[in-house]
């Protein structure tokens, strides 16, 4: 038996043993000193026998339905490894029942359980809310809503960039295809569609010289739009747009898309039961800064938490306001979400500004001036991704009468800039990972990892931002056999019980321990991250801090058979405050990787605490 399939099964065998309780943890992790905090529900004579809390009891069956999973399921993990190709199953997953038991494996013979692509699907299928596999697209009415084409009420005007005069917008295809690498990726055509729930204000319209409503525009009735606001109906319509175009792949010669948009003014309505399933939200509506996290972060929080949905939100456009120093928009403060923060790209030669037609290797893609980005404060380091804005698109510039004054005229001009267009384009781009790579539904903590560590285009003035680089459609796009032609990438995750997750118990707290093979030759630059969910009302409660602190360390080793020995640590991230955690290493001369995350405080409270959502990628480049 090979070495790497031997590693890959020690990487998913978690010790099952029993082991002491990890006592709860009081104040900040940066102090890093124990101290007994009193939860509700909480069995404390069995704590002081050094007993486990009792699995399957009515406090563990409670939490089942905030982690997502079916009655039943307590625990479940699972991997997917690109590069892992035996038997054509890059997919690992197991589960414990409600007593703590292992779950057998179906169809499969050997332990633990590796599966293809729709093996993977129908097992995650019984611990998971029900995933459709081949959704029925654009049906004409559903029991929730319906295909809707209102009558034509429009107005347009001109919006100038939120920069300076010497801005430079260039053309979003040639953006699309040469920086953020999609001309080269590998998107897949056979993909299934993926459901894409989109914050509006207004009913998106198409952004031509035909003011009417764009094709099957889905939202439920009841939704109360302004459909008379010039601002709000052409950032919605550019919304729209922009996240239909970055999920654009072609097909035979035709252009087609992954994302189906549903348009909403609140919060949408059981995301899972829609065809296609909802995996994916652009918070673009209702707007307001804000320094601190406050009822809307956290009503995101639990929403991401409940319903495990991608949810991504522009940082905001104050950083050209000294006085706004500190603000983002109010559910960018919220933890589960991936906050998008604005680069541009500035090619300093070789641009026509005639046609926006540019070299993708003069120049440098900088942090917009506008973009908001907060340190730390109270709560975890935002915006955590960056990506472009500054870009025109092939829509034409368009004019229109008042309905209320036929001598006024408002202008459309098809320029774009701004972090809720680089959150849409963001959104877009990981609808592509969705359709292609069933892994990652249901999965933000995930996608967040995944998108923290893999390499893009670099940031010439990142400073001390959460990330140096700009995601690329090569690193976000995989085919049906889980292949990537460009990276190499091991995404892990662990929802439960974490008495059951566990490998080990070491200075009386819980500790998730695997090993991989080395990625790439020796000396090969990685990237590894964690992230994980907290509940809203947790973080609120703990005025705006992260509840539960993971730390997360790299290891070089090349003993394979014993789990906790190394022979020397390649990094490590031990933040006080996030909800995630990344490491930058290279391999050295080592054969295998050994990965240790640490839970090393649990402030959660009631049911949700012991239970985690928590999710690890690594990526190295080719």
């Amino acid at each position: 038996m090979r070495k790497e399939y031997l590693a890959l099964l020690a990487a998913g065998c978690v010790a099952a043993n029993a082991a002491s309780v990890n006592y709860d943890l009081l104040g900040r992790k940066g102090s890093k000193m124990n101290s007994p905090m009193v939860y509700k529900n909480v069995d404390y004579s069995k704590v002081k026998k050094n007993e486990v809390q009792k699995v399957g009891s009515s406090l563990e069956n409670k939490a089942l339905a905030k982690t997502g999973m079916a009655d039943g399921i307590s625990a479940i993990e699972g991997f997917f490894d690109s590069r892992y190709s035996q038997y054509n199953r890059p997919y690992y997953l197991r589960s414990f029942n409600s007593k703590g038991n292992l779950r057998p494996c179906p169809n499969v013979e050997y332990m633990p359980c590796f599966y293809d692509t729709y093996a993977y699907i129908e097992a995650s299928n019984e611990v998971f809310i029900n995933t459709y596999t081949r959704p029925v697209v654009n049906p004409p009415y559903t029991s929730s809503g319906a295909w809707y084409n209102p009558a034509n009420q429009s107005f347009h005007f001109y919006i100038t960039s939120r920069g300076t005069n010497t801005d430079y917008f260039v053309d979003f295809n040639g953006l699309r295809n040469d920086l953020s690498d999609a001309g080269v990726a590998q998107i897949a055509s056979g993909g299934d569609d993926v459901g894409v729930y989109m914050g509006a204000n207004a009913i998106p319209r198409r952004l031509d010289y035909n003011p009417e409503t764009v094709d099957y525009v889905r939202y439920s009735y009841g939704d109360q739009f302004d459909n008379y606001s010039p601002e709000y109906e052409t950032r919605d319509s550019r919304t729209y747009s922009l996240i239909r175009k970055a999920s654009a792949y072609v097909s035979n010669g035709v252009e087609k898309n992954h994302s189906v948009v549903y348009v909403g003014s609140t919060q949408p309505i059981n995301p899972a039961d829609q065809r296609p399933q909802v995996y994916i939200g652009v918070r673009n509506n209702n707007f307001r800064k804000t320094r601190t996290y406050d009822t809307p972060a956290r009503e995101l929080d639990n929403f991401i938490y409940e319903n495990r949905t991608i949810e991504f939100v522009p940082a905001g456009n104050y950083g050209l306001d000294n006085s706004n120093t500190g603000y983002l928009n109010q559910k960018a403060h919220a933890a589960n979400a991936i906050t998008v923060g604005a680069v541009r790209f500035n090619p300093s030669a070789g641009f026509n500004p005639s046609n926006g037609s540019f070299n993708p290797n003069q120049g440098s893609i900088e942090i917009a001036n506008y973009s908001s980005n907060v340190t730390h404060d109270r709560g975890s380091e935002k915006p955590e991704i960056y990506n472009f804005s500054h870009f025109v698109t092939s829509d034409q510039g368009r004019a229109y009468y008042s309905n209320t004054n036929s001598n006024t005229k408002y202008y459309y001009y098809p320029y774009y800039d701004g972090t809720e267009y680089a959150a849409a384009y963001t959104a877009g781009m990981v609808s592509n990972l969705l359709a292609s790579n069933q892994f990652y539904r249901w999965h933000p903590e995930v996608v967040k990892a995944l998108l923290l560590s893999t390499d893009g285009r670099l940031i010439s003035n990142s400073g001390d931002a959460v990330t140096n680089t700009v995601p690329s459609y090569k690193a976000l796009t995989f085919n049906y056999n889980g292949t990537n032609a460009y990276y190499d990438v091991h995404s892990r995750f662990w929802n439960g019980n974490i008495e059951q997750l566990k490998s080990r118990v070491y200075n009386d707290r819980n500790e998730i321990w695997f090993i991989l093979p080395t990625v790439g030759p020796a000396w090969s630059h990685l990237k590894a991250a964690i992230a994980w969910l907290n509940h809203g009302d947790d973080i609120a409660n703990l005025g705006g801090q992260i509840p539960q602190d993971f730390d997360l360390y790299v290891y070089g080793s090349n003993d394979a058979d014993n789990m906790y020995t190394w022979d020397k640590e390649l990094g490590r991230s031990l933040s006080s405050y996030n909800s995630f955690e990344k490491v930058d290493f290279t391999t050295e001369y080592y054969q295998y990787l050994k990965f240790r995350i640490v839970l090393h405080s649990d402030q959660a409270t009631g049911n949700r605490h012991g239970e985690v959502v928590l999710g690890f990628n690594l990526s190295r480049a080719k």
